[in-house]
């Protein structure tokens, strides 16, 4: 008696990408680069634990809710290493960048973030200043 043995192997393969988030273009047309702004932040003294829970809330809605957004982080600042580099004064004790993929979604963000800005942030900080950038042509 004999006995015949058939092994069939299967091989699965599976991939993954990250997909940014796109924008419709008419054909022909040039995509609007994103929006890009930045926030330099000085948190009034005795604040920054209630400023940092305040950003944390903020960056947490929008990761969320905010259809658009590309990126949305804060940092906290320290001044460079290097002497030269140092200023004699202190700007901004945060920095926050935002990245969008058009106008449409800064204002949408902006219905439920500026209030916050306007109220509890405003109490928490001596100075805020907004800054959108503009890519220079290379």
């Amino acid at each position: 008696m004999r006995f015949h043995l058939t092994v069939i192997v299967l091989t699965f393969s599976f991939s993954a990408q990250i997909v940014e988030p796109q924008v419709s273009v008419p054909l022909g047309a040039v995509p609007a680069p994103p929006v890009r702004v930045i926030g330099l932040i000085k948190v009034k003294a005795g604040r920054e634990l209630a400023f940092q829970e305040l950003i944390a809330e903020m960056v947490s809605k929008t990761k969320r809710a905010d259809r658009g957004n590309i990126r949305y982080e804060f940092f906290r600042t320290s001044p460079p290493k290097a002497q030269s580099l140092q200023s004699a004064r202190t700007s901004a004790d945060y920095v926050f960048v935002e990245e969008w993929v058009d106008q449409a979604a800064v204002d949408a963000h902006l219905k439920w973030a500026l209030p916050i800005v306007e109220t509890k942030w405003k109490d928490l900080t001596e100075s805020t200043e907004f800054l959108r950038l503009i890519p220079v042509p290379n």
